[in-house]
């Protein structure tokens, strides 16, 4: 008779044990859930600042951007700051009307509303194919605050302007 209860004790031991485990790795699971859930807010709130950004911020953005296409580009930030006074540079040399489309050294988010191909390759981004990518990733930056706000009609989104969503940063 003892050994039976030995063994039914035994039983209920591992059952409960068995039970521990299944809610010890449920919980690990929401905790990982929670963990994402969270790298995605602050990804969306990074994004959703991208006027404000400066040029580290728009370094962190390439080496993130499309699960880290387009960092062959970038080997480090060194040399993405130069690559950033080439095409500022470039600009002031070749400016055709007389308009800078960059008026300073410093790098501001806003600037990102004027890029387009060459500076992407003066950035050395070389295939054509990834300007053109990144380029829209770029641009969808600025629909990313109205998107978020506005219907998702067709419509909507086809009347936005490069300009539409980089107001300036409320005080």
């Amino acid at each position: 008779d003892s050994d039976n209860d030995r063994n039914g004790i035994d039983r209920q031991i591992c059952t409960i044990q068995h039970k521990i485990f299944t809610l010890q790795h449920q919980l690990n699971t929401i905790r990982k859930t929670d963990d994402i859930r969270t790298q995605l807010k602050n990804w969306r709130e990074f994004k959703l600042r991208w006027c404000q950004w400066q040029l580290i911020d728009f370094y962190e953005y390439i080496l993130r951007v499309c699960d880290g296409r387009y960092v062959k580009y970038i080997s480090n930030f060194e040399i993405f700051y130069e690559r950033w006074m080439i095409v500022y540079e470039h600009e002031q040399q070749y400016s055709k009307s007389g308009l800078l489309r960059f008026t300073s050294r410093i790098f501001v988010g806003r600037n990102l509303l004027y890029f387009d191909h060459c500076d992407l390759k003066l950035f050395g981004v070389h295939l054509i194919k990834d300007r053109r990518e990144l380029l829209m990733q770029i641009q969808r930056l600025n629909g990313f605050r109205e998107e978020r706000n506005l219907s998702s009609t067709p419509r909507s989104r086809s009347r936005r302007t490069m300009s539409s969503s980089c107001s300036p940063p409320r005080t």
